[in-house]
């Protein structure tokens, strides 16, 4: 697993292709890290319709799942784990 822009899902649709038919499921995990923190944080604030900021362990607990028997089907595809805000927003 690695992490990609959603730009780069074309990428993920390879790995998916290409390695699929060997049992590999392919999938990517989408934060917001690499933004100015500051920025970020206030924006969020104003933004999460869930009412609070996530944390680092809502992302590696969902890398786990996805790397769980739980996540077997899952395959192709980005989750983004951000609370709701980019269904808010188009962009940053």
């Amino acid at each position: 697993m690695f992490n990609l822009k959603s730009a780069d899902n074309t990428e993920i649709i390879r790995w998916v292709n290409t390695l699929g038919a060997h049992g590999l499921n392919q999938l990517s995990v989408l934060t917001t890290q690499g933004r100015d923190i500051e920025e970020m944080w206030k924006r969020r604030d104003a933004m999460s319709p869930i009412g609070r900021q996530g944390e680092g362990w809502d992302t590696a607990n969902a890398a786990t799942f996805l790397n769980s028997d739980e996540a077997k089907y899952i395959t192709g595809t980005t989750l983004i784990v951000d609370g709701g805000i980019s269904q808010t927003i188009r962009s940053w």
